[in-house]
């Protein structure tokens, strides 16, 4: 849950352990050392709604400019009733009082003050949906600046189940014998690798044994008896801890593996090192299709657009509530009309936040 890798996590006596994941193998004593609002869910969440409260980098421009932008509003108000007094037509009190309270009111500042936050809020509570848990609203900023995409592959690229792809054995052993014997232990097991090659053997038609004697070491591996020959399965140093001297061999033959991000488990039959089984997490047939999807997608960041929608209204109502019209047409604008016209850029801002809830991820 909290890795996002398809292999439980090792836990030795002492380790932590998070309330909300699974135990998958064994028995398990622990002791609640955190409940309730110290869980780590719970910070988890708290994280989030943190997430949403905080401030874009961007926020700072916008209050910078509503700094100018008020005062600038004010004096244009201003301007607006001294016009009309001084030039308007009768009744001119009437007009100039008429057209710079509608001068005020189209300019209310509110969609700008919405802009940032509603996008903020709205994208980081879609990305917990998902499982995106994103700190701070600055991360969302720098987003838009993206032009190379880093993914963790496991579950992501790949189908987050780990298969089989090699078996490499050792000492004059085949590749069927090391399969065979191997799986026969390791279907007595629960962990995700043993079931991986007891099922990569199955689909190879191998007559797989029962093991008896079967024992299990948490983090180490499994030993039993399969058609009356000891074997060992798991990593080197369980291998060495049970007397098997010829390990390195093996090392050396599954590093070049390792390297490229596979999981290797290693073999011992008869108290000799018999091979090394390379497991792999296979890509997913989805996976070329969604990256072409990604790259088609691009980034567009919703809070610049947000922006636009509050200056656009501002930009052509303010001229029009102040009278510009006036000599060409005989047009003005009602105070009733600049409070909805105020109203709908802040309903604009919103409705354009809103739609990152449907927003392809």
């Amino acid at each position: 849950m909290l890795t996002g890798e398809p292999l439980p996590v090792e836990k030795a006596v002492g380790a932590k352990v998070s309330a909300g994941t699974m135990n998958t193998t064994g028995g398990i004593v622990m002791r609640a050392e955190r409940v309730g609002s110290e869980t780590m869910l719970t910070q988890i969440v708290n994280l989030v709604a943190q997430a949403q409260r905080s401030r874009a980098p961007i926020q700072a421009l916008a209050d910078k400019v509503a700094g100018w932008f008020v005062p600038a509003v004010v004096g244009t108000a201003a301007l607006t009733f001294v016009a009309w007094m001084l030039w308007g037509p009768e009744p001119r009190l009437g007009h100039a009082i008429t057209n710079a309270v509608a001068v005020l009111i189209i300019a209310c500042p509110c969609a700008l003050g919405l802009a940032t936050p509603m996008s903020v809020m709205v994208g980081i509570g879609r990305g917990a949906q998902t499982g995106v848990l994103i700190r701070h609203a600055e991360a969302i900023e720098k987003l838009a600046q993206l032009d190379t995409l880093a993914v963790e592959k496991t579950g992501t690229l790949t189908a987050g189940k780990p298969t089989l792809a090699l078996v490499l054995p050792v000492n004059g052993f085949s590749e069927t014998e090391l399969l065979r014997l191997a799986a026969s232990l390791e279907q007595s097991s629960e962990h995700p690798l043993a079931h991986a090659v007891a099922v990569s053997a199955r689909a190879q038609k191998l007559s797989l044994e029962a093991a008896r004697d079967f024992q299990s070491t948490t983090a180490g591996g499994v030993a039993g008896t399969v058609a009356g020959r000891r074997v060992l399965v798991g990593k080197t140093a369980f291998l060495r801890e049970n007397g098997i001297t010829d390990v390195a061999a093996l090392e050396s033959l599954a590093a070049p593996h390792q390297a490229e991000g596979a999981t290797a488990i290693f073999v011992a039959i008869e108290g000799r090192a018999a091979g090394v089984m390379i497991l792999a997490d296979p890509v997913k047939s989805t996976t070329p299709q969604a990256l072409a999807e990604l790259r088609e997608l691009g980034v567009r960041r919703n809070i610049r657009q947000n922006l636009f929608f509050a200056f656009i209204y501002n930009t052509v109502g303010i001229p029009v509530a102040a009278g510009a019209l006036y000599p060409f047409f005989g047009v003005l604008l009602s105070p009733v009309i600049a409070g909805a016209a105020m109203s709908l850029s802040s309903v604009s801002v919103m409705a354009n936040a809103l739609r990152l809830r449907g927003a392809k991820l």
